[in-house]
């Protein structure tokens, strides 16, 4: 069930992140840009594959993320949460909003829905996936470790963890 997302909270996510950021929101990404797998790297064996379909498969998905009340609160927590397999569609903003990414996980497996993820370009060039963690946390309080990083088809020697807040 695709969900109405505030707003409101996008543009306070996106006015922190920006304040923040060790790269650029990707502005103008596409759609295209966007297939792939996305991995979490470090002690998270996360891993998201956006298809040209707009289906998406998730593995290793940590159950804190949208899929139960949500117990983590930072990227350290993650670890201990229950991990999931999770599938569901996917779609890419358009215009204004390209670069935000709407994740919807199938209701069976994740009955909170989904969530919203924003598209960085990190200093290198690199694309960076950043999911907010807490979500009771209003985005214009959100501090470093509150975001976890899911970089596109990036080798772990390579990665570039400070593209998200």
């Amino acid at each position: 069930m695709k969900r109405s997302l505030s707003l409101v909270a996008l543009t306070a996510a996106l006015l922190v992140l920006t304040a923040c950021s060790g790269g650029n929101l990707a502005f103008g990404v596409t759609a295209e840009q966007l297939v792939g797998t996305w991995s979490a790297g470090g002690e998270l064996d996360t891993r998201l594959t956006l298809s040209e379909d707009g289906t998406l498969s998730a593995t290793d998905w940590p159950a804190s993320l949208d899929c139960q009340d949500n117990d983590a609160d930072t990227v350290d927590d993650l670890p201990e949460s229950e991990r999931l397999d999770v599938s569901g569609t996917w779609e890419a903003g358009t215009d204004e909003v390209s670069h935000v990414v709407t994740l919807w996980l199938d209701n069976d497996v994740c009955p909170l829905g989904g969530s919203m993820a924003y598209v960085w370009r990190s200093v290198g060039g690199d694309l960076a996936m950043c999911l907010k963690i807490p979500q009771s946390v209003p985005g214009d309080e959100l501090v470093p470790g509150q975001v976890l990083n899911l970089n596109l088809d990036v080798d772990d020697s390579e990665r570039d963890i400070a593209a998200c807040l």
